[in-house]
């Protein structure tokens, strides 16, 4: 329902309207990158509500348009954790994996700092002490319909990876 709505409103789009948006998006991030070089802590945190954003899937593709607006790798992982709880006053609990820290942790195949799209590699997860290895997260993930054949449009939350820099 919600979404159907919501993008009711782009049905009529021209390719002039889309070519708009998605200036307006890259002025964006251009912006985003000028605030990190002048020291604006960065926080990310998704549309969840918009369409084509799911919870979880969706800071995937928000720490690779941080780097993309020119966060290193390293800066886009802080956007998403000890940043967040330095703004909200919690770092004396979370935010860093130290002793004595509220932490879940996500056990990575590869290294995000030399791409940051390795942490969508996944090998495990420490949630609330308990250790779930790939096999049991997939056994969690619900069973869906295949996606659409076409993603929507960068301005629209899709990543059109050969179109950006």
């Amino acid at each position: 329902g919600f979404w159907k709505s919501y993008m009711e409103k782009y049905k009529d789009w021209t390719d002039e309207n889309l070519a708009l948006h998605d200036r307006y998006f890259r002025k964006q991030l251009e912006i985003v990158g000028k605030m990190q070089k002048a020291g604006v802590p960065i926080l990310a945190g998704t549309d969840v509500m918009n369409p084509y954003c799911f919870p979880g899937f969706s800071l995937h593709d928000e720490l690779v348009w941080l780097t993309k607006a020119g966060l290193k790798p390293g800066e886009a992982l802080r956007a998403a954790t000890i940043n967040p709880a330095i703004y909200l006053g919690i770092e004396k609990d979370f935010g860093t994996a130290e002793r004595g820290k509220v932490a879940d942790l996500v056990l990575l195949d590869a290294n995000p700092l030399l791409d940051i799209r390795n942490t969508t590699k996944i090998g495990a997860v420490f949630v609330r002490g308990k250790l779930l290895r790939r096999e049991d997260l997939d056994k969690l993930m619900p069973k869906m319909p295949a996606a659409p054949a076409a993603s929507p449009p960068a301005a629209l939350g899709g990543i059109a990876d050969d179109e950006w820099p």
